[in-house]
């Protein structure tokens, strides 16, 4: 899989919401692509650390074979990196029940 991540940091409270979009699962043995969840963010702080936490939800659910049914939850962790915390890495995931995903976050800001 492969997307987008739009997240937003507010230090001062503590949160990090956002999403990742644009999400596109591809199955390495027929080539076949097709549009996969959004996935929402919704994390606190550490007080004091550079680490971070929360859960994650579907926020939308394609017409795929491969998407994830709009109740799927999971969680994420994650932490800041380099000169002013400018990088980002986490990981997470999401599970309906019957179908689970995980995956990674490499981000820097903009």
């Amino acid at each position: 899989m492969q997307g987008d991540a739009n997240l937003n940091v507010d230090f001062a409270s503590g949160h990090v919401t956002g999403k990742l979009t644009n999400i596109s699962a591809n199955d390495p043995c027929s080539g076949y692509t097709s549009p996969w969840n959004d996935v929402s963010v919704n994390a606190t702080l550490a007080p004091g650390t550079n680490k971070f936490g929360g859960s994650t939800g579907a926020a939308s659910q394609p017409t795929s074979p491969f998407a994830l049914k709009s109740t799927a939850t999971g969680n994420i962790n994650g932490a800041f990196y380099g000169p002013a915390t400018n990088n980002l890495g986490a990981l997470w995931t999401l599970t309906d029940g019957t179908l689970s995903a995980s995956g990674g976050i490499a981000a820097a800001r903009h």
